[in-house]
């Protein structure tokens, strides 16, 4: 899908840089408190759409949020949409948005879950930050000013956005199903 119907398809009619958080189909509490609190120093400095999904949980809280250039919603079925669309995302750092996140080649700013199991999430966030295509802040760090700053950081630097798509891309293992099933079957001709 190319970004330009991407942006159509989520409402956003000129080609300012579109910022996607996402917490994933729970939310996250710790991402959704920290951005709503980092919009006013966003808004201040930076002439952005941004696309935020919530999570179920918080959507209530979070909902009266939305403004022209702020879509809130609770879930998402169109994230092939977002992710088109997106020139940052702001998002958790399980291993399915990561796939989806390199497979679509987008820069992304990570705030890994401190609670996943063996902490896979912040080993996740490093290895794509290792290769370029991710900066992390541990949750331990968030804060509005931080993750505002980051934001805008990035969001000021095309050439740096552009490195960090390209290392996404080059991340991404578009045939994994593949090679899991040649795998399944050298070990089952074994």
């Amino acid at each position: 899908m190319s970004r330009e119907n991407a942006r159509e398809i989520l409402g956003f009619s000129s080609d300012k840089p579109v910022v996607a958080v996402i917490g994933g189909s729970q939310g996250s509490r710790a991402i959704n408190d920290t951005f709503r609190e980092a919009l006013p120093l966003l808004r201040e400095n930076q002439d952005i759409h941004i696309f935020w999904q919530t999570g179920q949980y918080q959507y209530e809280a979070l909902r009266d949020f939305a403004q022209d250039n702020i879509t809130i919603v609770p879930f998402t079925d169109k994230m092939g949409a977002v992710y088109s669309a997106a020139d940052l995302i702001i998002s958790r750092a399980g291993a399915m948005t990561l796939s989806e996140i390199t497979a679509c080649g987008k820069p992304s700013l990570l705030i890994p879950f401190p609670g996943a199991a063996a902490d896979h999430q912040t080993k996740n966030a490093e290895s794509l930050a290792e290769k370029g295509a991710a900066k992390v802040i541990p949750e331990v760090e968030l804060t509005s000013d931080k993750l505002a700053e980051e934001t805008g950081r990035l969001l000021a630097d095309a050439e740096l956005l552009g490195k960090m798509a390209n290392a996404a891309r080059d991340a991404a293992i578009l045939d994994a199903a593949d090679q899991i099933a040649n795998e399944i079957i050298r070990l089952a001709q074994a």
